[in-house]
């Protein structure tokens, strides 16, 4: 398999040691299964609910899809532009949670978007693989932590992100 890095064809788990890529694919097997039944236990399938269960279900099918063989071409395209297309969606969701959710949330984002450049850099700008994909397990430990996080503010409410408010009384 020749070629440049991101012609169409090239078989991308080549590119790093095969720890690495056992690493990534281990951890993308459990990050999936984990955020969907989050999504579910929090009541995100619900037709009243923020929509968030569909961004689960279909970043978890797009990436079993593309790890089946991963190459670069039109399932690795799907699968980046349904991530960013759900990571945008739930961003604007999390206005809906409560102030410290949202904030939380927030700083995942952060997280996720600093480790991706992290990672791009590791790979293309120094040829540093072992360290791009610890940088890129990064990414979806946090894109997995701001989910959970999400889920919870929207849902059940099981980490008590949402107060319930009192009625404070003025005693004299």
């Amino acid at each position: 398999m020749g070629g440049e890095l991101g012609a169409p064809g090239l078989v991308l788990h080549n590119l790093r040691p095969t720890a690495s890529a056992c690493d990534l694919e281990a951890s993308a097997c459990f990050h999936g299964p984990l955020t969907v039944a989050s999504a579910a236990a929090n009541g995100q399938f619900a037709r009243d609910s923020s929509g968030c269960g569909f961004c689960a279900v279909l970043i978890m099918l797009t990436s079993v899809n593309y790890w089946r063989h991963p190459l670069l071409g039109p399932r690795r395209t799907f699968d980046m532009a349904s991530s960013v297309a759900c990571f945008f969606y739930q961003l604007r969701a999390s206005t809906s949670a409560p102030s410290g959710a949202c904030l939380a949330y927030c700083a995942t984002s952060a997280g996720i978007l600093g480790c991706y450049g992290f990672a791009r850099h590791y790979m293309y700008s120094l040829g540093n693989k072992p360290a791009a994909c610890r940088w890129h397990l990064m990414v979806h430990g946090f894109t997995g932590a701001g989910s959970l996080i999400l889920y919870d503010a929207l849902g059940q409410n099981y980490l008590g992100w949402r107060c319930e408010k009192t009625t404070a009384r003025v005693v004299r």
